[in-house]
């Protein structure tokens, strides 16, 4: 998860919601007991994924706080939809400038954004918060990869043929580092497709066609 490289972000309290939601889903230690007020900045699926599991999970008070307008947020519009049935409220133009508490997150300190962006003089604010997950993006790890011949970078993503094969041979790659951050399903198919064309590599098989089976 990308931070925001502002004041508090380390402290208690504050966490990646890819991480998140992988904690809660695979840590039976992972709890809610004790937070009532909960931010996610950001405006994309993450973000909403995020806010519906909080809610979800008995959170009371759920918020997406997010630098855009509605009209303007990348998440689906559908997907929101169901979100604000379930109870979750929004902060939109809104950016946090630090996250602040005594022991663990307490509050937000944010500022209004105007239609470019930037600042509103004299906005600023605090939002209550016990819990704040950042969903403002995921980095790709190139520092890592990009250290593999003949693995190539564009845009930030990983360069695979429709097989999902990357140019270093016996390496496939898929989800996010490759498609720049789509859904679930999408990352799905992509690991079908690789595990389709590493099982025809490892038996010297042609490839099936695209949308084949075997």
């Amino acid at each position: 998860d990308h931070g925001m490289r502002i004041p508090g972000e380390d402290g208690p309290g504050v966490v990646g919601a890819t991480a998140w939601i992988e904690s809660m889903k695979l840590d039976p230690k992972a709890s809610v007991a004790g937070i009532t007020r909960a931010i996610v900045v950001g405006g994309g699926n993450t973000a909403i994924d995020a806010v519906r599991e909080l809610r979800g999970l008995g959170v009371g008070e759920v918020t997406m706080l997010y630098r855009g307008t509605e009209a303007k947020m990348s998440g689906y519009a559908h997907e929101w939809a169901a979100a604000k049935q379930q109870g979750v409220r929004a902060r939109w133009q809104t950016q946090p400038v630090a996250f602040e508490g005594s022991g663990r997150v307490q509050r937000l300190r944010c500022v209004h954004l105007d239609d470019a962006k930037q600042p509103v003089a004299g906005s600023e604010h605090e939002v209550p918060a016990d819990l704040v997950l950042l969903a403002i993006g995921q980095s790709k790890l190139e520092a890592l990869l990009g250290g593999l011949p003949g693995v190539a970078f564009e845009r930030g993503r990983v360069v695979v043929d429709e097989h999902q094969a990357t140019g270093l041979a016996g390496v496939w790659a898929g989800g996010d580092c490759a498609n720049g951050g789509k859904e679930v399903v999408n990352a799905a198919a992509e690991g079908k497709r690789a595990a389709l064309a590493i099982h025809a590599y490892l038996t010297d098989a042609a490839p099936p066609p695209e949308g084949g089976s075997a």
